[in-house]
């Protein structure tokens, strides 16, 4: 899936390499099963990489709760905003996933 994804080579083995790539891939197969056009699935795709690394930072056997998850989203997206970059838009199917780990 990455490989359709990114044709920079960077940029696939960063996807390719990050935490919990089976899950990604799973993730952004069923969004392309249900027509998700390219540039949703790229987005997403670089979304749940961040996610995926914040994750990755917690014990494994941690369990987060909605409330943890909202607080990370925002501080991300604050973060993101300092940056002035374009801030991470709430995006229900995204959450499902977070909730599904």
């Amino acid at each position: 899936m990455f490989d359709q994804l990114f044709s920079y080579p960077a940029a696939l083995q960063r996807h390719r390499d990050g935490p919990l790539a089976e899950e990604r891939v799973a993730y952004l197969e069923s969004l392309a099963a249900q027509g998700a056009a390219p540039g949703t699935l790229v987005r997403r795709a670089r979304y749940c990489l961040c996610v995926a690394r914040e994750v990755a930072r917690q014990p494994a056997d941690h369990l987060f709760d909605p409330v943890e998850i909202e607080s990370l989203a925002a501080e991300w997206a604050a973060r993101r905003a300092a940056d002035r970059t374009p801030a991470w838009r709430k995006d229900k199917d995204l959450m499902a996933f977070l909730t599904s780990l």
